[in-house]
């Protein structure tokens, strides 16, 4: 009778292939984590973006229709980067804080039933937010009298101004031109800081605690005119 030879894999042999699967699974694990890592950096400059674009167009809008002469140019309180500021168009007015103040509010900040608010845009058809009160001061708390809008907000991130700049460049009697610039970005202290010329960008993702993926902050430079009625 003829034995049969049985042949199979050798120990050595499944040593190799489960090697092989073990790298070529952490492989695949590694991309897909890179993958949404992108994903989500790209999400997060999306929004921001997407909110700068917005709030652009806001301001060009109604600075177009505001009327030269009614516009209160921005007061601002507040030391270093920790600033609370209004600027007033005559129907509406623009308020916001910075991020520092949001995060720690101060005696100036601006607020809605007392809780900070970040950049709201409000309807104020006297400009009563840019008027000193009897006390000397600004309406730090906003009447409940004068509807506003939150002009950060998002489903998915808590936005922040870091800085607001409203500057005229030319101005006649019944025109103008206003350069406005604007840092504004995902509101996380933690997760950023300042360059060397004071302005404020994510922390690097070799940072410990950087949250680089989930942290974008934009400059947003833009020249409007002004010229309207209102």
């Amino acid at each position: 009778m003829i034995g049969r030879h049985h042949k199979g894999f050798t120990l050595v042999e499944l040593s190799l292939v489960m090697a092989f699967l073990s790298v070529l699974l952490l492989a695949i694990l590694y991309t897909t984590l890179q993958i949404g890592k992108l994903y989500a950096k790209g999400i997060t400059n999306r929004t921001i973006n997407q909110v700068g674009r917005e709030l652009s167009d806001t301001l060009r809008r109604d600075f177009a229709a505001a009327n030269l002469n009614r516009i209160v140019m921005p007061h601002v309180d507040g030391e270093g980067s920790a600033l609370s500021g209004r600027v007033c168009l005559g129907s509406v007015s623009y308020v916001w804080n910075t991020a520092e103040v949001v995060n720690q509010p101060t005696a100036t900040a601006i607020t809605r039933n007392g809780t900070p608010i970040s950049l709201e845009r409000v309807i104020d058809g006297s400009s009563k937010l840019c008027a000193v009160q009897d006390s000397g001061a600004y309406i730090t708390d906003l009447p409940t009298d004068l509807t506003s809008t939150s002009l950060l907000s998002t489903d998915a991130r808590s936005l922040a101004v870091y800085a607001i700049t409203v500057t005229p460049m030319a101005t006649n009697a019944e025109n103008g031109l206003y350069e406005i610039k604007m840092t504004i970005g995902t509101n996380d202290a933690s997760a950023t800081q300042k360059d060397a010329t004071q302005a404020v960008q994510c922390k690097p993702p070799t940072d410990s605690s950087s949250d680089f993926n989930y942290c974008s902050v934009a400059d947003f430079d833009i020249i409007v005119r002004v010229g309207g009625s209102k």
